[in-house]
């Protein structure tokens, strides 16, 4: 594997950097792309995202816009061809500047300690909810229809989670998440089931069309669900791939305005045009549950403080999936690794994450 060294930009070598390849993990991820003018939730493009400054006169921007038209990017001082210097290995220069917008997205969660309102399902409640305080998050988990207006008008972001659904409660995700568009903040949605039954598919789909959501996240036969009424599912797992499921979240990218996250053995997400991957984790975050739904509030708490989705949830996920593969290193099996979740996304570094964080776009 061939990595790019950013540093040799700025030091004037232009070359790359034999490092050993790593092992990948059962526990991966795709990131995608956000556009432009997603309703209430819009954010600035990617090339307005906060990164570090840029090496030799070569910007994020100029970058993506090599990589996407096909020209050839040059820098002031040398003449630096973009598309001829990294090839394939493009991702990883990328890679370098990601990380570094990780290790700057942790930092600003723990210093800012933003709120979270977390209207979600009562098996994944407790697990939720420590896992948003392991993180630095305040959480609150108030979903009476009475009070979720007030109480969102309070917080830095909104999770809607389905898990275990009622019309009440549903009337109260509806509730939440219009004052939260109103009130321009970021809403994710955690589509648990859908497609299982015709009371959570229609649901799914209702509020995608009341409410604009800055991501949304599930595993491929929910993903496929949302694109298509009448697939059935079994239950709350997944069964089908995530590449089977591809085509239908940038469907629903494009169709709704948002991210859409596919989780599985290589997590995807997508605005229905870009693609990007994480390739942090362990399998064994497959084996407890409600890992799922806390990795949708992970990103949910870094909308709260990266204004830019796409960056917001690749971060979100490399620092979920960082914190699973340490967790991983410490435990037996299934229940002392949920402890140690726990403990690791409290513990974990900003440092620690920046250099694990295995970002491609």
């Amino acid at each position: 594997m061939v990595d790019w060294n950013p540093c040799h930009l700025l030091a004037g070598t232009a070359l790359p950097v034999k490092l050993p390849r790593r092992k990948r993990t059962g526990y991966q991820s795709e990131i995608f792309l956000t556009p432009r003018g997603a309703g209430n939730n819009s954010r600035p493009p990617l090339a307005e995202l906060t990164t570090p400054p840029q090496a030799d006169g070569v910007s994020i921007g100029d970058f993506l816009s090599a990589t996407r038209g096909g020209k050839q990017v040059s820098s002031a001082s040398g003449g630096l061809n973009i598309l001829g210097l990294f090839g394939t290995e493009r991702e990883l220069m990328f890679n370098k500047l990601m990380a570094a917008q990780a290790r700057k997205n942790l930092k600003l969660l723990r210093e800012k300690s933003p709120l979270v309102h977390c209207i979600t399902n009562s098996v994944v409640m407790n697990f939720t909810a420590n896992t948003l305080l392991a993180c630095g998050v305040h959480a609150v988990m108030a979903y009476a229809e009475e009070e979720v207006e007030e109480v969102v008008t309070n917080a830095s972001a909104l999770l809607l989670n389905i898990g275990t659904l009622t019309l009440s409660r549903f009337d109260s995700m509806r509730k939440a998440g219009k004052r939260a568009n109103q009130q321009q903040i970021p809403v994710a949605l955690d589509p648990v089931g859908t497609g299982s039954t015709k009371l959570r598919t229609r649901c799914s789909r209702k509020i995608l069309k009341d409410i604009s959501f800055a991501a949304i996240r599930g595993n491929a036969s929910e993903i496929l669900s949302l694109s298509n009424e009448t697939l059935n599912t079994k239950g709350v797992e997944s069964c089908h791939s995530v590449e089977q499921a591809a085509a239908a979240a940038q469907s629903l990218a494009r169709e709704f305005k948002t991210i859409v996250a596919i989780t599985g053995e290589v997590d995807l997400i997508t605005d229905g045009e870009h693609t990007s991957r994480v390739f942090n984790g362990d399998k064994l975050m497959r084996n407890v549950t409600g890992m799922g739904c806390a990795a949708t509030a992970v990103i949910a708490a870094f909308l709260a403080v990266d204004s830019n989705p796409f960056s917001a949830v690749t971060t979100g996920l490399a620092f979920f999936g960082l914190a699973g593969e340490r967790a991983a290193g410490v435990s037996k099996g299934p229940g002392s690794f949920q402890v140690a979740m726990i403990d690791t996304l409290y513990t974990l570094g900003e440092t620690e994450l920046e250099e694990g964080a295995r970002i491609q776009v």
